[in-house]
């Protein structure tokens, strides 16, 4: 159970950091 909430979590940052390195991009 553990193991999943872990993958999960880990998927969420990993989404949020490909919006954030988009947005950077895009001011940059």
């Amino acid at each position: 159970m553990l193991q999943g909430i872990s993958r999960r979590s880990w998927e969420k940052e990993v989404l949020v950091l490909s919006i954030k390195a988009h947005f950077l991009i895009r001011v940059l």
